[in-house]
């Protein structure tokens, strides 16, 4: 085998054909457990969950009835995403401004105890989200968790 080949040969093992191996790119930091490219928690394949920290008191709890909506407390101008987790059946709705109101005829149901992730908006700049959730109870009065997520 000639010099050259020699030198491409070894080049492709220490590199690959495409570049440097993947382990390069791999975190290191869990010896012993295997190396991952994400540090995020996986699902049952494998695949990487993305998943929003909790902000440090971003907890909100909003009473509410079924006759009136209530509005929250300002969300933060950095969050993008809350969880939010109501005890009875709800409505609600999401806005820029405290005047929102959630309605029976037009507001988003709100399954009593299963939470959800909802996004602020969509704007590239979070500041222009939503700030507000307004809730409304279906028939009985209760209480909507909300989580701001980071």
């Amino acid at each position: 085998m000639g010099q050259q080949a020699k030198k491409y040969r070894s080049a492709s093992r220490k590199n690959g054909p495409r570049g440097p191996p993947l382990a390069l790119y791999m975190d290191r930091s869990r010896k012993g457990k295997g190396n991952i490219m994400s540090k995020q928690p996986r699902d049952d394949g494998n695949d990487p969950i993305p998943v929003l920290g909790f902000k440090n008191n971003g907890g909100q709890q909003v009473p509410f009835t079924s006759s009136s909506s209530n509005v929250s407390q300002q969300i933060g101008s950095s969050t993008r995403v809350v969880t939010l987790y109501s005890t009875k059946d709800a409505f609600i709705e999401t806005h820029g401004l405290t005047t929102v109101a959630a309605t029976v005829t037009s507001g988003h149901f709100l399954p009593a105890t299963v939470p959800y992730d909802i996004s602020m908006g969509f704007e590239t700049a979070a500041v222009n989200n939503d700030k507000f959730v307004s809730v409304l109870g279906s028939t009985e009065s209760g209480v909507l968790y909300i989580s701001e997520r980071i």
